[in-house]
């Protein structure tokens, strides 16, 4: 097993009475992950995102934009059009910051082919380089150059816009979710990003289709997708005490994620909530964050 440091979140939060007790254990890694080269050696993707270059056009096709492929590969577009990486760009998230302080810097992820800025991470942002569609297999029956990618099915494909330092703080993260994943229980167990967020459809599995061979979901839920967080965390509810003045203990846990819950931005929140049933239009909320400490 690949060893861990814990980290034990503790908070109370009193409101109408009732006191929320949260007690959280997320796994971290103990030192950060080496950022590696600059490039993808496969992908060519610039460390940070993009832009990212994908060189002439496959033979086969005038087009590389997502609605082209789309015409083809309809079952992906549909997932993809309702993704956060579709709206990695137009999210109201995004907009309320970039709005402020429009840099480039953040633009590198969220818009990696700014030609095309609006419509986020497309198909050919991961799948075109080189004159070629890049996947983790080829048929050879495909109207278009295409070529193998292993890295499509591993940590490399994600890493480049989910790892990176600060833009004025080299060896300082701003996201680290791959070196956490890199020592976590779901690492050391043969477990990537993928296996998560691109799963096999259970259609095709139930069909008799290998997961190798089966189609691979582009909605790629996260954080914002209720059953994925469901799935993800163990929630354990004690009622400490009763009466006019309850005491709810909540003990939440990674259970079943690869990295940190929440993960990723500096900005990003885990809302915790609790409510009396007799009174759901008041909840109690607690919020989970990561903190940085300024020397």
């Amino acid at each position: 097993m690949v060893p861990r440091r814990n980290r034990r979140l503790q908070g109370r939060v009193l409101v109408g009475g009732l006191a929320l007790v949260l007690a959280v254990t997320l796994g971290v890694p103990a030192e950060p992950a080496a950022q590696g080269p600059a490039t993808d050696a496969f992908l060519d993707v610039p460390l940070g995102g993009g832009p990212v270059e994908l060189g002439p056009l496959p033979a086969g096709l005038a087009s590389v934009d997502a609605a082209s492929c789309g015409e083809c590969h309809a079952r992906h577009y549909t997932e993809w059009a309702g993704s956060v990486h579709r709206t990695a760009t137009t999210n109201a998230v995004f907009q309320a910051e970039y709005g402020r302080r429009q840099r480039a810097f953040c633009a590198r992820c969220h818009a990696p082919r700014p030609e095309v800025a609006a419509d986020g991470i497309d198909c050919a942002t991961c799948h075109v380089r080189g004159g070629a569609v890049l996947a983790t297999r080829v048929s050879g029956e495909a109207p278009h150059a295409s070529r193998v990618a292993p890295a499509l099915a591993g940590p490399g494909a994600c890493a480049r816009c989910h790892e990176f330092d600060f833009e004025h703080q080299p060896g300082e993260r701003l996201p680290r979710t791959l070196g956490e994943w890199g020592e976590s229980e779901a690492s050391a167990a043969g477990k990537v990003c993928q296996d998560c967020h691109f799963t096999a459809a259970e259609d095709d599995v139930a069909d008799g289709l290998a997961e190798s061979t089966a189609h691979h979901r582009h909605a790629a839920p996260g954080s914002r997708d209720a059953a994925m967080r469901e799935r993800a965390l163990d929630v354990r509810a004690t009622l400490a005490s009763a009466g006019p003045n309850a005491r709810l203990e909540l003990a939440l846990s990674a259970a079943d994620a690869g990295h940190a819950v929440p993960t990723g931005d500096m900005f990003r929140r885990l809302e915790v909530s609790a409510w009396d049933a007799a009174d759901e239009a008041s909840p109690v909320r607690a919020w989970l964050r990561r903190r940085f400490r300024v020397t």
